[in-house]
């Protein structure tokens, strides 16, 4: 089970005199989809960095599985939480799909005769099995996402985290998203926070 708690969370940027987030009270409950919803520059973003660790709070807390999200902790915390940012094209790195699916697995040091195998499934598993061998530059916006989450999934985290995640696609390539990860959540018992304006 991976539930967070934020406790008495502050966080103010460096060149702001206000805090964007102040005092901070929440829990995502394991096995949940919870939206955030807010105006830009709400600190909807904000929240999502500190839970990932990308940003240190100025003060209190956040608990991922009951770990404390600080910088000796993240590589636990980043094995449970995959985020997917807005743009995928800012996030890939490979000359094909299975390449870009693969990074992660290389990142944590996958045997190469295990990626295989792990990078398939991925692919299966957003339906992008026949584009393996593509540039990732020749995709839709629908596909660019689907792959971005393949390579999220290919690491099996616990909680997926959408940055405004399906704002760049058209009505119907948001809705096959949204269909596949709910479907998703409900097989893998994901955590899913879902941020959008």
């Amino acid at each position: 089970m991976t539930g967070i708690k934020i406790r008495k969370l502050v966080f103010t940027y460096p060149d702001s005199k206000y805090p964007v987030l102040n005092n901070i009270n929440l829990d995502f409950e394991p096995f949940s989809w919870t939206a955030i919803i807010g105006h830009n520059g709400s600190g909807k973003s904000t929240l999502a960095r500190l839970i990932d660790g990308l940003l240190s709070p100025t003060a209190g807390s956040i608990e991922v599985d009951g770990i404390q999200v600080n910088e000796s902790s993240l590589g636990q915390i980043h094995q449970q939480i995959g985020f997917v940012f807005q743009n995928p094209e800012n996030q890939f790195v490979g000359a094909t799909v299975a390449d870009d699916v693969a990074f992660g697995l290389e990142n944590r040091q996958v045997a190469q005769n295990e990626m295989g195998e792990k990078i398939d499934k991925a692919l299966k598993m957003v339906g992008m099995s026949d584009y393996k061998n593509t540039a990732p530059i020749n995709l839709s916006g629908g596909q660019k996402q689907r792959v971005e989450l393949a390579g999220i999934l290919v690491l099996m985290p616990k909680i997926i985290i959408l940055d405004e995640a399906t704002s760049m696609l058209d009505p119907l390539a948001r809705q096959e998203i949204l269909s596949l990860l709910q479907r998703l959540k409900n097989e893998y018992n994901l955590s899913i926070i879902s941020i959008t304006h």
